[in-house]
């Protein structure tokens, strides 16, 4: 099968915003505390079906997010982000790509360079969306394993990458990797 590699930030643009783009109404859902008022989180439905995304907050911790990574319904890793962007992952976890399962077995595969890039576009009704792990200065090593079970099927990727230096080596490492 002949695959397409769109790399252009214009296209995806352009695409995301064609009239038969139908965007996800808002979350429903709001802040809940638990019994102690120690740890709060958000609850958005349509985001956390999987718990693919919860924010914690801690006495004596300060207010992170907390994204979980998934291999074919398996917990494998957590990444957490602080307000001032610090981020930690689970210590010896693999690096796999946020949302992996969502672009099984599908034709059409975005890629993103941050988590919330992501559920941005999983948001706008395009669910076949990852993150590569540790953004655009990640190494791209973790992709070995998935480009035949993953990538090797998708009639159509899109890169919608940030539009600076890393963004842009992203782009051609990605470009590269997969075939244009």
């Amino acid at each position: 099968t002949a695959r397409k590699l769109r790399v252009s930030a214009q296209q995806t643009k352009t695409h995301l915003n064609s009239p038969e783009t139908h965007l996800n109404p808002p979350c429903e859902g709001g802040l809940e505390n638990s019994a102690d008022n120690e740890v709060r989180s958000i609850q958005a439905p349509s985001l956390t079906g999987r718990d693919g995304v919860g924010l914690r907050v801690g006495l004596g911790v300060g207010l992170s997010l907390s994204f979980n990574y998934f291999d074919r319904g398996q917990l494998v890793n957590i990444k957490t982000r602080t307000l001032d962007k610090q981020f930690t992952l689970v210590r010896g976890a693999e690096l796999i790509p946020y949302n992996v399962d969502a672009i099984y077995d599908r034709p059409v595969c975005y890629i993103t360079e941050g988590e919330f890039d992501t559920l941005t576009l999983v948001e706008c009704g395009f669910p076949e969306t990852i993150s590569v792990p540790g953004g655009g200065n990640s190494n791209l090593s973790w992709m070995d394993r998935f480009v035949e079970t993953h990538f090797e099927d998708k009639e159509l990727i899109v890169l919608a990458l940030d539009n600076d230096a890393v963004g842009l080596k992203l782009r051609d490492e990605l470009t590269r990797r997969l075939g244009a």
